[in-house]
């Protein structure tokens, strides 16, 4: 299966890059290559800046996403190249959900075929490849609630909480912010169907809700700003009931 995909991943980069007067060049979506801009900045110091001696803005959306991508620019490899190595790592990350998936399934007690088929039909899932291969976060936003619903299951099962079926809150809200509705209702699940323990689960909970307020203090003393600018553009002057 990995192979058939990878295969298709190959061809998907390939018809997504472009040549220019005999260069070939490979490119992430605009909101990745922003994220990219930003990452860029800050592995060569400069800090969370669009442009390097200006005040700096939360332009991008995924600030776990954003740190990852900085370590790829750490690598001081060409614009070009750069691109190449996240999509490549969007290949990976595409199979490493698939595999999340097939365990999930078996974690909630579905026969064999069945966890098959749930990796086969992850691999072949047009917008989770589009998006992921394009250099977006959503792959690996994926991978957590996939992995984090797992712990859950578990959890479940056994009937008592504990700290480390909380573990994925802090990194899904990191990646996607709307996340955290998922995340709170995972955990209201969880808490409701937990015969012992749940102060457990409910440590773990708040081990992530402190990481994120970490991050959101940071936010407010480094940009400013309780939001990033992405919320303030998007959504400002809409009713509560609309971004809902």
């Amino acid at each position: 299966m990995t192979l058939l995909h990878g295969i298709y991943a190959a061809a998907f980069i390939w018809r997504t890059s472009f040549v220019v007067e005999s260069r070939r060049y490979f490119c992430l979506l605009d909101d990745a290559m922003i994220t990219l801009c930003y990452a860029s900045n800050l592995a060569k110091g400069l800090g969370l800046v669009w442009c390097p001696g200006v005040d700096p803005v939360e332009g991008y959306t995924s600030p776990l996403w954003t740190f990852l991508l900085a370590g790829v620019a750490r690598l001081e490899l060409s614009k070009i190249a750069t691109c190449l190595v996240i999509q490549c790592l969007g290949v990976l990350i595409v199979w490493f959900v698939a595999l999340a998936a097939a365990r999930l399934a078996r974690q909630a007690r579905y026969a064999p075929p069945v966890a098959i088929s749930a990796a086969v039909l992850v691999l072949g899932y047009y917008n989770l490849n589009y998006f992921t291969l394009l250099g977006m976060e959503t792959g690996l936003a994926a991978l957590v609630m996939a992995a984090g619903v797992g712990t859950i299951l578990v959890s479940l099962r056994t009937g008592s909480g504990s700290i480390r079926s909380m573990w994925w809150v802090a990194p899904i809200v990191l990646l996607r912010p709307e996340a955290a509705a998922f995340a709170l209702y995972t955990a209201g699940v969880q808490f409701l169907f937990l015969k012992s323990r749940r102060w457990r689960s409910a440590v773990g909970l708040l081990i992530g809700i402190a990481i994120v307020a970490a991050y959101m203090v940071f936010r407010r003393l480094y940009f400013g700003a309780w939001v990033p600018n992405t919320y303030v553009l998007k959504l400002t002057g809409w009713p509560l009931s609309d971004r809902i």
